[in-house]
């Protein structure tokens, strides 16, 4: 029998390979208030569970909302080649919206990524004007903060009936 520090995946039986890996990450200590304000209006089934949710917003104070699937919401992110530094701002974003609203979920994969980063975003950035000179991210959101977030931008469209 071979003993090792790994751990093993229950249905593979084989170990499972930890690595390290760049995370996105939101502070959740400036949510906290309206989170907890939020939570205590909320009618819990079991009672209890409110007290479960109020403890772990209190020990969670960061939140790691990216991951590394081939499926997912994309974080909508350009890494430099040469540094690796993220590019993401207001222009970048809009114009990711503004192409989704265009022609669809899928265009983080079916676009190149000259339509999918504008020159504009480059500049405000203050970095190279070559879109060709970044790579686009490729983690994807944590889906409970994606089913949680979501709604929002759904229900926002819909008029009070």
């Amino acid at each position: 029998r071979r003993s090792s520090d790994l751990p093993y995946d229950w249905r593979t039986k084989k170990p499972v390979i930890i690595r390290a890996s760049k995370q996105w990450f939101v502070n959740t200590a400036s949510l906290k208030t309206k989170a907890q304000e939020a939570l205590n209006k909320v009618k819990f089934i079991p009672a209890s569970a409110n007290n479960r949710m109020l403890e772990m917003l209190d020990r969670r104070t960061f939140w790691c909302i990216s991951r590394q699937r081939s499926w997912g919401v994309p974080i909508p992110v350009f890494y430099h080649k040469s540094t690796g530094e993220p590019l993401m701002n207001s222009l970048s974003i809009k114009h990711i919206i503004k192409m989704v609203d265009e022609h669809g979920s899928d265009v983080w994969w079916t676009l190149p990524l000259e339509q999918l980063l504008p020159k504009d975003a480059l500049q405000q950035a203050g970095s190279s004007t070559d879109p060709l000179d970044y790579v686009q991210g490729q983690d994807v959101l944590d889906i409970w903060f994606d089913s949680g977030t979501s709604w929002a931008h759904v229900i926002g469209d819909r008029k009070s009936t």
